[in-house]
Order: structure tokens, then C-alpha cells, then sequence
């Protein structure tokens, strides 16, 4: 999206609206399949509605504040603001995932190998 904002027309803005689109849609549809292939069964049901409820509450919230802001400053400074909170939460989630161990290729390897070995 901030691509959109920098773009001076709508030539621009249109394919970077739909691949934000496509985005949000791989999102919510990896993030449920995470939860089903590697979530336990029984808790299945119980994830997926904690997953529905922050995605509906947070829309629920962010609309109106987002709404203020975006009248009290303007559109394209709103799509400024939010695209570099996106740009935050993607650097925290790498941040997070590499102190994790789960970003790096050399621990993921030394994990599939540790699981063989068990076999």
C-alpha cells in the first residue's frame, strides 16, 4: 500500500490494491492451515474462533480509529501511517521467528535430521 501512496494515479494504486488483496488472503488461509496441520485436534475449533474473534475485534476497533485519523490528517497520510506499522509487525515477526530459531535454514535443517535419527 505504500507503494499506492507514492504513486501519483490510479494506473498504480489498482494493482497494488489487488496484490494487497491476494495477500490478505494468503495470509488467512496459511495461518488456518498452520493451525490445522500442526495445532492438536481437540483444539482445533477453540484456535480458529481466538483467530476470528482478533481479526473481527480488531476491525471492529481499527475502523473508527482509523476513520479519525484519516479525518483528522488525511487519506494519503493514513496509508503512510499504516503502511509503516505493517512494515513494524512484518520486522517483529522475523525478529521474533529468527531468536526463535524457526528463521534460519541451518536450524530447520538440524531439526529434520534430529527427527530421522529418532526413527
Amino acid at each position: 500500500m505504500l507503494y499506492s501512496v507514492l504513486s501519483c494515479g490510479s494506473v498504480a494504486a489498482i494493482p497494488a490494491a489487488f496484490l494487497v488483496g491476494a495477500a490478505s488472503i494468503i495470509y488467512m488461509t496459511s495461518t488456518t492451515a498452520i493451525v490445522q496441520v500442526r495445532g492438536r485436534r481437540e483444539m482445533h475449533g477453540r484456535v480458529l474462533a481466538l483467530q476470528m474473534v482478533f481479526l473481527g475485534g480488531s476491525a471492529a476497533v481499527g475502523g473508527p480509529l482509523l476513520g479519525w485519523i484519516a479525518d483528522t490528517t488525511s487519506a494519503r497520510a493514513l496509508m503512510v501511517i499504516c503502511s509503516a506499522a505493517c512494515l513494524g509487525a512484518a520486522a517483529f515477526g522475523a525478529l521474533a521467528a529468527t531468536s526463535a530459531g524457526q528463521g534460519t535454514a541451518a536450524s530447520q535443517g538440524t531439526a529434520a535430521s534430529q527427527g530421522t535419527a529418532d526413527e
